[in-house]
């Protein structure tokens, strides 16, 4: 979304009730899972490729690390939820009337 939606989005549910800490729970629910996603999607395409490369260009056996590989999915999961909070706080501060006077 762009930033003005989501400035509308809160402003909107700011009118019907919600809080701040709501709106922030809202917002770290979404990039986490959007984070968890990348990371599977990532953790998958990682997985193909090394088993790829170790079995049919080195010819080595590949094993596989899902101790690395769920590591990854979690970080990954972790830092587009922390990256995403913070570019939107602007979006928790807005005030609701401003935003909705100005549509």
């Amino acid at each position: 979304m762009t930033r003005f939606q989501r400035v509308y989005e809160a402003a909107i549910f700011r009118t019907l009730g919600a809080t701040t800490r709501k709106l922030a729970g809202m917002l770290a629910f979404e990039y986490g899972l959007l984070g968890v996603l990348a990371g599977l999607i990532a953790a998958a395409g990682a997985s193909v490729l090394a088993w790829s490369l170790s079995r049919k260009l080195l010819n080595i056996p590949w094993v596989a690390a899902p101790g690395t590989t769920l590591a990854g999915v979690v970080l990954t999961g972790l830092l587009v939820l922390v990256v995403g909070v913070v570019a939107s706080l602007e979006v928790l501060r807005q005030k609701p009337l401003s935003t909705l006077r100005s549509e």
